[in-house]
């Protein structure tokens, strides 16, 4: 098995071992064990001291159709690359997306509140959001693990925490077609591990000219990673397969945490060159401190019991991808969407955060 990476301090968060001192004895009753699923992110929030309390969850978050009582992490990993999305209204057709009045982040927050603040939230399977191109030659769904938009901001963040290089741009708009297909932007961004180099991506179609054309580039906004530099959970989720006559992930493109964070850099440098058409097409979640404060819970405060790890003897370990992300995705629903995520159109600038887990 590979070595896990090594996180950089901006990145840490507590061990499971760490997390499993702060919720205390389990062999006895104990506040800090939970088995109702919908009670998990309601006390998450409520912790007034993340460096004392905790919270251990007896009961599986994983959807019955995607449950595997010999493996858990098999059962995570296929709800991560088949679970339910988020889509915002779909243009069928260019001109439709040119009539859009809402932002993008609009459409996508009208959805949310439909798809998640109505529902209960042990009822929640959605791990994520994506977007249907209506134009271009790549038409293939784009998908962001809702794990992935708060680990973006956090490394956008921690580009311009001033402790490192930051996210260094050079865009390509002398090209014809920009106005019509967006503009092609080199984005070099720094590593969550220590020893790794930064990553270089290239993001195609992002508009940058105002015009009513920037609600249809911005569907098939793309990023790509120069050769060596797909992270290893994108791999993944892009490997090919075939999963109860569901479509293969090569129709599928997963939108990285490291590319997320190279569009906010993007969209933060022609903010302040005073251009805010790359912030408004912006279709990320610019997240609330209550949901990154949530977040940093799932990753530091919150254990669950697993018994199909330690050879079938059962054990607890930190949220895989997929439970994370739905559990972000009930957090939005238990916020509501004011209290989880900010309109770029009520935003001079982008805002930061505070990332520490001990805070």
């Amino acid at each position: 098995m590979a070595k896990t990476p090594e996180r950089k301090k901006f990145f840490e968060s507590r061990s499971a071992s760490e997390i499993r001192a702060l919720v205390g004895d389990t062999k006895t009753r104990n506040p800090n064990v939970l088995y109702e699923i919908e009670k998990v992110v309601p006390r998450l929030l409520d912790i007034t001291d993340p460096n004392t309390q905790a919270i251990l969850l007896k009961s599986p978050l994983i959807p019955n159709r995607f449950y595997n009582s010999q493996s858990w992490h098999d059962a995570n990993r296929k709800w991560f690359k088949h679970g339910a999305l988020v889509f915002p209204a779909r243009p069928k057709t260019q001109e439709q997306a040119y009539q859009m009045k809402r932002l993008p982040i609009e459409e996508l927050a009208v959805a949310l509140n439909h798809n998640l603040v109505s529902v209960p939230l042990g009822q929640i399977e959605q791990v994520g959001h994506g977007m249907h191109p209506v134009q271009g030659n790549d038409r293939r769904e784009r998908k962001i693990p809702f794990l992935f938009d708060l680990q973006g901001y956090q490394i956008f963040d921690y580009a311009r925490s001033g402790t490192v290089q930051g996210i260094e741009i050079k865009p390509y708009e002398d090209s014809q077609g920009v106005s019509l297909e967006g503009a092609e932007i080199e984005a070099n961004v720094p590593s969550r591990n220590k020893g790794e180099t930064r990553k270089q991506i290239r993001w195609s179609h992002v508009p940058v000219e105002r015009n009513k054309v920037a609600n249809a580039i911005i569907t098939s906004v793309r990023p790509d990673f120069y050769e060596g530099e797909i992270p290893e959970n994108v791999k993944f989720a892009q490997t090919r397969f075939t999963y109860r006559d569901q479509r293969r992930s090569s129709d599928i493109s997963i939108i990285a945490p490291q590319a997320i964070a190279a569009y906010h850099g993007i969209a933060n440098q022609y903010l302040e060159e005073g251009n805010r058409v790359p912030h408004r097409a912006n279709p990320f979640i610019i997240p609330t401190q209550n949901l990154v404060d949530l977040y940093k819970r799932i990753g530091s405060n919150l254990l669950i019991y697993d018994p199909t790890i330690r050879n079938g003897k059962g054990g607890v370990r930190k949220p895989h991808q997929a439970e994370a992300s739905n559990l972000i995705a009930q957090g939005i629903s238990y916020l509501g969407i004011r209290e989880s995520m900010q309109n770029p159109r009520n935003l001079s600038s982008l805002p930061q955060f505070n990332w520490d887990r001990r805070e």
